[in-house]
């Protein structure tokens, strides 16, 4: 009977560790999972102001130099036809 008296304060305070640990976990997981979320949309929003949206219009003047080029490539070419043509 001594010895079951020993033993029980341990074990109780050991369960109630075990207890305390397990539903500290369960509570912690959301709250992780939810930083990681906020995280994720914070990295989403940076990428698209730092760089998407830079890019996006270096792409859009890029286009507009393509078209002007071609367009000049065209005038040049049917001047070059014509000549041809009265030469």
């Amino acid at each position: 009977m001594e010895i079951l008296n020993q033993i029980l304060p341990f074990s109780v305070s050991i369960l109630t560790l075990i207890a305390g640990w397990w539903g500290g976990r369960r509570k912690s997981t959301p709250e992780v999972e939810n930083i990681k979320a906020d995280h994720a949309e914070k990295i989403l929003k940076l990428n698209d102001e730092y760089l998407i949206a830079p890019l996006t219009k270096k792409i859009d003047i890029l286009s507009l130099k393509i078209q002007r080029l071609e367009q000049a490539l065209s005038r040049i070419s049917d001047c070059y036809d014509t000549r041809k043509l009265s030469g």
